[in-house]
């Protein structure tokens, strides 16, 4: 991230290059934890949201034409325990099962606390993201990573990293070279390169799905891009045999509000899937329908439950037959008037497609991607949320927080050949459980995100993490020393040799207190990720075994001694936040 040059004595001193630039895209859960750890990192920051106010997903939309993936009685399925940003805890009143306006409120205050709304720029839909430019031969003033402009790790003897260069064969088949595919001509392409990101400025907020001729289309260029946009626009929904002679509704969970409709009251509804929201729409549409049939592909056996008795957990779809009848995989034959996929999302990104920087089936699985985070190639690229099955808000924000360290170079860097070394492991991993390497459970992390959580805590431990100690903080002295009449490109007044050796030393001393600090807190907050994990671990084993079932787990108080370790649990009133069905963001 520096240059240098030589004091009076000799003794080589940072001279500061200009902070790297980074696009966040998205304004949601991740895009907030992305754009306060990039700008108390010191990076300048612009983040690019489509809509017309920060919250992302939870921000619930009644209109059915602007429906987002939030119902109207939606209650998270996580703790708050556990979905809380570090050091910003949600509202003591809240139940521990928070509804989805309490969350949005929690966001907007930490867009508040953070004092972001400067970074953010609202109503622009970004419509391209292309690599622009890499850098030039020799050019360190934008490293990725920590050693000497290159990509680098502790235990790093690979030959690409001993000379700071990349051929063009991989690297050039994710969007290398300027005109995504020419050769880098034996420059790192993994240093920060220079990104061209296109966006559209909407001239009016009512307009902000729609394209207007007075719609401004702007192209800035920045170092490095963090995308933050979610993975739940695309609806995914399979293909089944005989579906297209189907006489019946059908409907993706996303499209769900409320129960009492046409759609649901008196009929037969068949829900697809059964994690969170095929179980929690199945409850909430038990109430009214006649029967509510839920399809597992997990379950070999069907059996009858439900707080009315009118559930039937099933075995996997095999087919539709004539105008209502359904035909699963264990041989039974049923009609119904309603299908619900509750088949969760695809990952999209739009403003990707055709820039070579992605693999298909990018739908399924976001490749190739190291540590579902950095672009193995072009690591300036990150993409903050892929996981699935995780305690969201502190995994974006120790993601966040990965990327910031390694875009200003506080954190070293595994090398390339270590990237795709991780990668190979990761298709190893999916042959061996049958899946592939595009399976849709690429990114699902469930039991092993706690692992990938601590190991995204060493990665980038220190200053940052909470918001304090953060890399503008330790720095002020030195914008100070500018500010009080030193050289213009020193970090430091200029003093004389003796001064000089007295200031490194008490700079040594101070460097020994603050790794002893980063010390302390990589402690604490790795008690707090062991704290989560067993509230997380607790909530997951009083769900109900039965989809549909009641979920009285989401009466579950939970009060936690953060210092000792330890939690309590106690029972809410039954209707204290309302029963509705739970957030797709921990499903």
């Amino acid at each position: 991230m520096t240059a240098v040059h030589s004091d009076s004595d000799g003794t080589a001193l940072p001279r500061s290059a200009p902070p790297p630039s980074v696009c966040v895209i998205g304004a949601g859960a991740a895009g907030l934890a992305a754009g306060r750890c990039l700008r108390d990192e010191g990076c300048r920051v612009t983040i690019l949201e489509k809509s017309h106010d920060v919250g992302g997903v939870w921000r619930y939309k009644p209109e059915p034409e602007a429906r987002a993936p939030m119902y109207r009685s939606l209650v998270t399925n996580l703790p708050k325990e556990t979905m809380s940003y570090f050091g910003f805890p949600f509202p003591e009143e809240n139940q521990s099962f928070t509804t989805h306006a309490q969350v949005l409120d929690y966001l907007c205050s930490y867009a508040d606390e953070h004092n972001l709304h400067p970074l953010i720029s609202l109503g622009c839909s970004v419509e391209s993201v292309r690599l622009a430019s890499l850098p030039s031969a020799g050019d360190s003033s934008h490293a990725f990573g920590s050693v000497n402009g290159r990509l680098s790790s502790s235990e790093d003897s690979s030959e690409e990293a001993a000379t700071g260069t990349v051929t063009a064969t991989a690297a050039d088949r994710y969007g290398g070279g300027i005109d995504q595919g020419q050769s880098s001509t034996g420059v790192e392409s993994t240093t920060l390169g220079r990104w061209e990101v296109v966006y559209r400025r909407r001239s009016a907020p009512a307009a902000a799905a729609v394209a207007d001729d007075d719609d401004q289309i702007v192209a800035e260029v920045f170092d490095a891009v963090c995308v933050c946009s979610g993975h739940f626009d695309e609806t995914y929904t399979p293909t089944v045999a005989g579906l297209d002679e189907f006489q019946g509704t059908v409907m993706h969970a996303r499209e769900y509000d409320i129960p009492g409709v046409e759609a649901f009251v008196g009929k037969r509804v068949l829900c697809v899937g059964a994690r969170s929201s095929g179980t929690d729409i199945a409850r909430e549409v038990s109430s009214v329908a006649h029967a509510v049939h839920v399809c597992d592909r997990s379950n070999p056996v069907t059996s009858k439950g439900g707080e009315r008795g009118n559930v039937w957990w099933r075995t996997a779809l095999e087919k539709f037959e004539g105008a209502n009848g359904v035909r699963f995989k264990n041989g039974e034959l049923v009609e119904v008037d309603t299908v619900v996929w509750c088949t969760g999302y695809n990952y999209a990104f739009p403003f990707l497609e055709g820039s070579g920087l992605l693999t298909a089936p990018a739908s399924k699985r976001v490749h190739p991607v190291f540590e579902h985070l950095f672009h193995v190639y072009h690591p300036s690229l990150s993409f903050i949320g892929l996981p699935q099955s995780i305690v969201t808000f502190p995994l974006f924000e120790l993601q966040a927080n990965a990327v910031a360290a390694a875009i200003v170079g506080r954190a070293a860097f595994p090398s390339l050949a270590e990237r795709e070394q991780w990668l190979r492991g990761e298709e190893d991993r999916l042959r061996e459980g049958g899946v592939g390497p595009s399976s849709r459970g690429a990114h699902v992390l469930g039991g092993r995100q706690w692992e990938y959580l601590r190991r995204l805590l060493r990665i980038a431990s220190g200053p940052g993490v909470l918001g304090r100690g953060s890399y503008a903080e330790n720095h002020a002295s030195q914008r100070d020393g500018r500010a009080a009449g030193g050289d213009e490109g020193s970090a430091i007044p200029k003093a004389s040799g003796k001064e000089a050796s007295q200031s490194r030393g008490a700079a040594a001393a101070t460097e020994e207190g603050a790794q002893q600090r980063h010390q302390l807190e990589l402690e604490r907050l790795l008690k707090v990720l062991n704290v989560m994990e067993a509230i997380y671990n607790d909530a997951g084993d009083n769900r109900p075994g039965f989809p549909g079932g009641p979920d009285d787990y989401r009466r579950r108080q939970y009060r936690v001694d953060w210092d000792s370790g330890r939690f309590s649990v106690t029972y809410a009133d039954r209707k204290a936040n309302g029963e509705g069905p739970s957030s797709p963001a921990g499903s």
